[in-house]
């Protein structure tokens, strides 16, 4: 390979990664330690910051969907989507929130009913319950849908309108031109690995505990996790090796799939009627408190750590995987209105993750408060063990148990083989379709990486979610400038007018 050829395909952030590997194998506990100081530092003195954030994005999206701006097409005027919106919902539903939702859906609900923010004791168990699920909605609902789509949109604009790449700095246009330009993509590459490595992490603990109660024997633990981490990475791997339009999209589909079946097992085999009327409480909970408890850090409760290690670090783990999600979602979306395409983004997988918590949340609730008390000890102990505890209560076990494990495992392929595409396009100068060989270079970044954060962890979820915070930092800066940067442009449209 000549020098030219050997500079197109490398990027500074090949070099970051390898010295990143380096110092977590020659220091680990020193590592850990800075991680740790560094994300409760940002979390103590920015959570205002971050609350407003998120809340202004949110504003600016429905602003722009609902306004004259909404008609404006994402391309050209004759450009129509090139996918199916079944296929482009599985797709962007998939990178979106990866293996995340199946985690945390029974889990998190259930902790915030056995530990409420307030402390034992001062709401009832209805009221504990009925406000866990407003808690888990703020986290996983319009605002954190709105980093996505406020993300994505950018890079989308830029690129179809304006001819742009889809690199993260591409949309500051001059202003981030050679080595600041750089500077951009890499710190965004840093965002997306820690992104999709800590959600790698906890889908790997989460298989582990689910073929412990499948398989007669399992090997110990970090074993287990290079055993899942080696073959996850395989088939990734042979996924990205096919076209974005056939690997990915069926791997979304059947993860789709998957979810429908358990969820609809789940709401007709347990408590069903609970289940509804819990959706639907919440959902009203949820719309009345919206505002306010997504501005206030203390809303839920007057310890500003609780808010920190909670609502603010959950949101930064969705601006971690905002640049990846970001341009995955944009590549998918040609041809799409703004309208279109920010009121799909932001409303139908709010409603999915709704229900999804209703029903996998509600069910753990129910048979916490009547079925088999101190089963929420699940949650405060092993939040990993929560969904297929809940499973074990239920008809046809040894079936659900195993298709779970088979739905986190195809849901970290998806979102693994969506990572490796898009960073590769960003350390190959934003090319629409990077090498293969730029595509496993990332594959196997991610797998090792995964790994150092499994065994410096130890399984300890604190740690794995400080990661996160150190990764989000610099993508949240950048996330404050292409806002500006798309207004500015905007404004400067010919809108269409109405069809």
């Amino acid at each position: 390979m000549n020098w030219q050829a050997f500079k197109a395909n490398v990027h500074p952030s090949h070099f970051i990664f390898l010295l990143l590997i380096l110092i977590g194998v020659l220091f680990p506990e020193r590592l850990a330690e800075q991680i740790d100081a560094l994300t409760k530092e940002f979390t103590s003195h920015f959570d205002w910051l971050i609350l407003i954030f998120c809340t202004s994005l949110l504003i600016f999206c429905l602003y722009l969907a609902l306004s004259r701006y909404g008609r404006i097409r994402l391309g050209d005027h004759d450009d129509r989507p090139e996918y199916g919106t079944l296929s482009w919902m599985a797709m962007l539903f998939a990178a979106g929130i990866g293996s995340g939702l199946v985690f945390h859906g029974a889990a998190e609900p259930l902790y915030h009913t056995v530990q409420p923010p307030q402390g034992d004791g001062v709401l009832s168990a209805q009221d504990a319950a009925r406000q866990s699920l407003v808690i888990t909605y703020l986290h996983w609902g319009l605002r954190a849908w709105a980093i996505y789509a406020m993300t994505a949109l950018v890079i989308a604009y830029f690129s179809f309108r304006h001819e742009r790449s889809m690199l993260p700095a591409s949309s500051l246009g001059r202003h981030a031109e050679g080595m600041r330009g750089t500077l951009v993509n890499t710190l965004c590459v840093i965002s997306v690995v820690t992104g999709i490595t800590t959600a790698i992490s906890f889908g790997v603990i989460m298989i582990y505990d689910g073929l412990e109660r499948i398989l007669p024997f399992t090997p110990d633990k970090d074993t287990s996790f290079l055993i899942i981490l080696s073959l996850m990475c395989l088939c990734y791997s042979l996924s990205a090796a096919t076209a974005i339009g056939k690997g990915i999209k069926y791997l979304s589909l059947l993860n789709v799939f998957i979810c429908v079946l358990l969820l609809f097992f789940v709401l007709f085999e347990g408590p069903t009627a609970f289940m509804l009327q819990v959706f639907v409480y919440s959902l009203a909970d949820y719309v009345a408190i919206m505002i306010p408890g997504g501005l206030q850090v203390e809303y839920f409760s007057s310890d500003r750590s609780w808010a920190s290690e909670q609502m603010i670090i959950y949101y930064m783990w969705w601006i971690a995987w905002a640049p990846f999600v970001g341009v995955f979602v944009a590549r998918i979306s040609r041809g799409r209105t703004i309208r279109q395409f920010l009121l799909c983004m932001l409303f139908l997988p709010s409603l999915i993750c709704f229900l999804w918590f209703s029903v996998m949340g509600g069910a753990g609730i129910y048979i916490e408060q009547f079925v088999e008390p101190g089963f929420g000890q699940h949650a405060v102990k092993d939040m990993a063990s929560v969904s297929f505890a809940l499973l074990e209560m239920l008809p046809w076990s040894e079936v659900t148990v195993v298709l779970m494990v088979l739905l986190i495992f195809v849901f970290l392929i998806t979102s693994a083989d969506s990572g490796t595409y898009v960073l590769a396009m960003f350390t190959s100068d934003g090319h629409p379709n990077p090498s293969k060989g730029q595509r496993l270079y990332w594959g196997i970044m991610l797998g090792a990486v995964t790994a150092g954060i499994l065994l410096l962890s130890r399984s300890s979820l604190e740690f794995i979610r400080s990661i996160v915070v150190v990764g989000a930092v610099w993508y949240f800066v950048v996330m404050i400038l292409q806002m500006i940067a798309l207004w500015v442009e905007l404004r400067r449209e010919d809108i269409p007018k109405a069809e």
